[in-house]
């Protein structure tokens, strides 16, 4: 199939007078004139949303994404790219590209305003949502620009978003931060190197080898977060390259947002 018999499908779809089509795949195969690959029925990949496969960027290109897939009933929605919600969301990601500080603090609202939609009921009231792992389109666009949440008030609606310029950077560490936000315990021991899988980086060597490294002070990035979050340290052991944490010591309970 050459890309020529694409363009006739893009074509028919900036000819149409409504902003989402839900269509099978024969009616795509009969605008372009031709029959879809085998995988486009057996993959949902070949439907994703990537230029490096010609007919979806056909799609893309005239403004348009897929959504929706059925394979068993071979029907796939296409809708306009500024009617998708993860299109919107991008917006956010091209305003972070933009910006010229490595960290600043934002209002919920200001998001909104610059996505042009709302944020999700749960973006207000778990913290978890804003973990490096979500999988919400919002965070998607905020990993893919090289950014992290490092701080975040649920009270007062505001995030603070950091450059990821480095795998030890305190902007990893919110990671950590998102897993003390969901223990319901009091208390609790870890290892380093537990740690460090979560944080998805190393710890600085003076972590292993100095306790004043785990010593409640603001002034160590890894430890302003877990002080912020309503949490401090105790007992580091470097022999078993463990330590505890507990709640308390005049911490909020939450990210915070200087």
């Amino acid at each position: 199939m050459t890309d020529s018999k694409y363009d006739r499908f893009g074509s028919f779809l900036a000819g149409l007078g409504a902003d989402t089509l839900v269509t099978s795949f024969s009616r795509v195969e009969r605008v372009c004139g031709c029959p879809l690959p085998a995988s486009a029925r057996l993959y949902p990949a070949w439907w994703s949303n990537v230029t490096r496969q010609p007919f979806m960027k056909v799609v893309l290109d005239r403004g348009w994404a897929s959504s929706d897939l059925d394979l068993k009933r071979e029907t796939v929605r296409f809708s306009k790219r500024s009617m998708t919600v993860s299109y919107k969301y991008d917006r956010f990601g091209s305003f972070l590209a933009k910006m010229v500080s490595g960290t600043f603090v934002i209002r919920f609202l200001e998001i909104e305003t610059v996505c042009g939609c709302p944020l999700p009921a749960p973006a207000r009231r778990n913290s978890a949502w804003w973990a490096g792992n979500s999988a919400h389109p919002l965070m998607r666009a905020i990993r893919k620009k090289g950014w992290t949440v490092s701080g975040l008030n649920l009270k007062r609606e505001t995030v603070r978003f950091s450059r990821e310029t480095s795998r030890t950077g305190g902007g990893r560490y919110y990671r950590f931060v998102g897993f003390l936000a969901g223990r319901n315990d009091g208390t609790f021991v870890i290892s380093f190197s537990r740690i460090e899988k979560m944080c998805g980086c190393a710890l600085p060597p003076s972590a292993r080898r100095h306790l004043a490294w785990w010593a409640n002070n603001r002034a160590q990035p890894f430890m302003r977060m877990v002080m912020d979050s309503g949490w401090v340290s105790s007992e580091p052991n470097l022999r078993k390259k463990t330590v505890r944490f507990s709640r308390g010591g005049g911490g909020s309970g939450r990210w915070e947002a200087p």
